[in-house]
């Protein structure tokens, strides 16, 4: 029980900042003229928004000690290498 719920805080604790990042880097589009009603500048701001939040979680995870992101990123980086 307690293992798992210092699991679940570091996750939310990595999850709540990434999203926030996520969230700023769509709302800085906007401010740089991107529309929403565009496709073509939402799917630019759904890229972004998403590549700042994954990248800002595996950050706040690695800092975080949680291993289970870094067996994650083992396994992508070496079926990368296959490729």
């Amino acid at each position: 029980g307690r293992d798992l719920a210092g699991f679940v805080v570091r996750v939310v604790a990595a999850a709540v900042p990434a999203a926030a990042a996520a969230w700023l880097a769509v709302i800085g589009g906007r401010e740089l003229g991107l529309d929403v009603a565009s496709k073509r500048d939402s799917l630019v701001m759904l890229a972004v928004g998403g590549l700042v939040g994954l990248t800002a979680y595996v950050v706040l995870a690695k800092l975080l000690r949680i291993s289970e992101i870094g067996r994650i990123v083992r396994l992508v980086g070496s079926r990368g290498k296959r490729a």
